[in-house]
């Protein structure tokens, strides 16, 4: 049975993993942050950031691979700039690193996406 107990609760959660991925965006463009840094920045422990994910059936690695999923999807239909030079800006370590990452996440090279999603755009 669904309580109205149950959505407020819901609503809290996606409220919770909203904070933490509006954290994690607003730091993309200085490096990568840390859980502590995030932690920090919500004024709780690491743990009890790890706990309280974990309880809204996420994690702060999810988050920040969605996160720079997000960010690299805007940069690459929003911008000329090369893969190299995303990579670069997201802070990953080697161009195949982003390339493999973001084909785990769309199922495309970040090349595909480009051109499907530019593409679509035109029609």
């Amino acid at each position: 049975m669904h309580t109205q107990q149950d959505s407020q609760g819901s609503g809290e959660a996606k409220k919770f993993v909203s904070q933490v991925s509006c954290a994690l965006l607003e730091r993309l463009d200085q490096k990568r942050p840390s859980l502590a840094e995030i932690a920090l920045a919500l004024n709780m422990s690491e743990r009890s950031l790890q706990r309280r994910l974990l309880q809204e059936r996420s994690s702060y690695s999810a988050l920040l691979n969605q996160s720079l999923f997000e960010r690299a999807s805007k940069l690459l239909l929003n911008s000329s700039k090369n893969v190299n030079q995303i990579s670069e800006e997201l802070h990953y370590s080697d161009p195949a690193h982003f390339v493999r990452a973001f084909k785990k996440v769309s199922g495309k090279s970040p090349a595909q996406f480009r051109l499907a999603e530019n593409g679509n755009s035109r029609i």
